[in-house]
């Protein structure tokens, strides 16, 4: 037990710790806000371990990749996995109730591995789909090969064996339950993900750009669409700008694109930005154009920063604002229309005070760091308090 008789909490992932993808925010404001309450918390990654072997096991897997893909998804998923492992259990052996909330099920695995009687292990359910699919989309994996049916098959005994599992969504929640039935005979809660947003500024500037989009470049994002507005908006007379955060494997495919639509100059590529939420103050609109998404943190923190968001109703996002209140739906299939909404929009500040008034009230009231928080607080407590009494 950590000091005060507080079982301590550990956050598992195998990703690096500092990164700009929703599942490492989560993590990372996950460990400030319980170190915040005293909650004895650390996060652990593969990069924990502090054996020399690490960087040159994991840097074998880009010459494995050059030869067959599938077998650098096979090295990349083991290797990470047995170095948290061996990062996790060096730190619970000489504990006794503990929890560790694992960030995927690769971590799961690596926790269930790791762990002993009386320590839980809850699982973040950040997309309810298997892993697979990602590795798919990458060129790594073929539907339905060997290696894809080996992970979906590891998933479904992991989350069988799991404590509990944290849904970021309420379509995460569906999702998850009907690709893997065991997770419905696993205790749940559906907790968004939250942000801690500073106050208002006494005297907040007026915006010096107009929109702001923030995410990994990749096609599922769907940033083409995004210069495809820009670009509509141009050729109807009215040049808008563009800043897109973040990195990503389709980002000089984007450049090229705004280059031969010519908007090349309305447009910002930051790169990585660290704490990239502070940008959005700066911007009229948060604009988000994903195929799915699960819940997306950026549009949690643009309610934060009282902008208001134009994005598609898809997966969790009709979760996150309503239509006409806090910001505006559009249409990703529909470019013409969509850019006169944003044109309107744009064209309207006291609909668009009015809306970022919305949005900083949905924030405070359903994602603000102090409400949510604290409920996954005691989902993992009690998680862990449900271990100790089975392993009794």
């Amino acid at each position: 037990m950590g000091e005060g008789g507080i079982a301590p909490l550990f956050l598992a992932s195998i990703l690096r710790p500092v990164g700009t993808t929703g599942v490492q925010t989560h993590a990372n404001e996950t460990v400030l806000y319980l170190r915040s309450v005293d909650q004895p918390t650390e996060l652990v990654t593969p990069y924990s371990d502090p054996s020399w072997l690490r960087t040159p096991t994991f840097g074998l897997r880009r010459v494995i990749d050059l030869f067959h893909r599938p077998s650098g998804v096979r090295w990349y998923r083991h290797w990470h996995g047995v170095f948290l492992e061996g990062a996790l259990r060096a730190r619970l052996h000489n504990l006794g109730p503990a929890v560790v909330y694992a960030q995927s099920p690769e971590a799961a695995q690596a926790a269930l591995g790791a762990r002993h009687a009386g320590q839980a292990v809850v699982m973040a359910a950040h997309s309810g789909e298997s892993l697979a699919p990602g590795w798919i989309r990458s060129g790594h994996l073929r539907p339905g090969d060997s290696a894809d049916r080996v992970i979906r098959r590891q998933e479904q005994s992991i989350i069988s064996q799991l404590d509990g599992l944290v849904y970021v969504s309420d379509f995460v929640r569906r999702r998850m339950e009907t690709s893997y039935p065991a997770a419905t005979r696993v205790p749940s809660a559906v907790i968004p993900g939250f942000a801690d947003i500073p106050p208002p500024p006494p005297n907040p500037q007026d915006p010096i750009r107009d929109l702001i989009t923030i995410g990994w470049m990749d096609d599922n994002k769907n940033h083409r669409f995004l210069i495809d507005v820009v670009a509509r908006a141009r050729t109807s007379g009215r040049d808008v700008t563009l800043t897109v955060v973040g990195g990503g494997p389709d980002h000089a495919r984007l450049l090229g694109h705004a280059r031969e639509l010519g908007v090349d100059d309305l447009l910002e590529f930051t790169g990585r930005v660290e704490n990239a939420a502070n940008l959005i103050p700066l911007h009229s609109l948060y604009v988000h154009a994903a195929r799915v998404e699960s819940l997306g943190i950026a549009l949690v923190e643009a309610l934060g920063h009282a902008r208001p968001i134009l994005a598609p109703a898809v997966g969790g996002i009709p979760e996150i604002f309503t239509d006409g209140i806090e910001g505006l739906v559009w249409k990703t299939d529909d470019v013409a229309g969509a850019t006169q909404l944003m044109l309107t929009l744009l064209g309207d500040h006291e609909r668009r005070s009015l809306m970022g008034f919305a949005a900083r009230e949905t924030f405070e009231r359903r994602f603000a760091k102090a409400v949510v928080a604290p409920r996954l607080t005691t989902f993992l407590l009690e998680a862990s308090a449900r271990r100790g009494r089975q392993a009794g």
